[in-house]
């Protein structure tokens, strides 16, 4: 079967994978960049599918993001199918089969965007600057040994505590969405619409081995 595009549009870097081949793209002058990687690796690769983490994260890869792919699509003849899901709907599904820790840091692109979800309420905890999370002592103390990152390029702006958390890199969370997809049998898109939503709508719980 052939492997699917899998693309990271809500991080600081956009990721692109297929077939092994792996490109972090930065967000400065990602408007030049992504285009004419994704044409490349099209050319080369010839995939037909596409996963994609859209939300939350930076408005600019987001916005970029769709739009390459979108139009990667109609001059291609609509020949992609397009599988979105967003973070935090991943990895409540996640959470759901024990896999995961239960709270979540949650960086939106913003100084004062930190954000704590909890999977197991399926709500946000607060909302927090990064001077504010340095000095969190509530996060230290009570939720230390329970929190988790996805991995990130905003890895640096995190205080030294939650070095010690649980990271989640790229093959782990492709793992997961992979699961997601198929325990949820979500069908494909021909257009993708860059998910700007301050609160996600969790799906549903749906146990599986993972």
């Amino acid at each position: 079967m052939q492997s699917p595009l899998f693309i990271d549009i809500s991080s600081d870097f956009v990721y692109l994978s297929c077939q092994w081949q792996e490109l972090f793209l930065p967000r400065n002058g990602i408007e030049n960049q992504l285009w004419i990687d994704l044409v490349q690796r099209h050319k080369n690769l010839s995939f037909t599918q596409v996963q994609v983490l859209n939300w939350p994260g930076w408005f600019t890869n987001l916005r970029v993001g769709t739009l390459c792919l979108n139009l990667l699509n109609a001059l291609t003849d609509n020949s992609l199918d397009f599988y979105t899901v967003s973070k935090p709907d991943l990895y409540q599904f996640a959470y759901d089969n024990w896999d995961i820790p239960r709270y979540w840091v949650i960086y939106i692109g913003q100084k004062s965007n930190i954000r704590l979800r909890d999977f197991q309420e399926k709500i946000k905890i607060w909302q927090m600057s990064f001077e504010q999370l340095q000095n969190e002592i509530i996060v230290k103390k009570i939720f230390k040994n329970e929190l988790f990152l996805d991995i990130t390029t905003e890895r640096e702006y995190y205080p030294d505590f939650l070095s010690d958390c649980l990271i989640l890199n790229y093959t782990d969370i492709k793992t997961r969405m992979d699961k997601y997809l198929e325990q949820f049998n979500q069908q494909a898109t021909k257009q993708l619409s860059a998910n700007y939503m301050i609160d996600p709508t969790i799906t549903p719980s749906k146990k599986c081995s993972i």
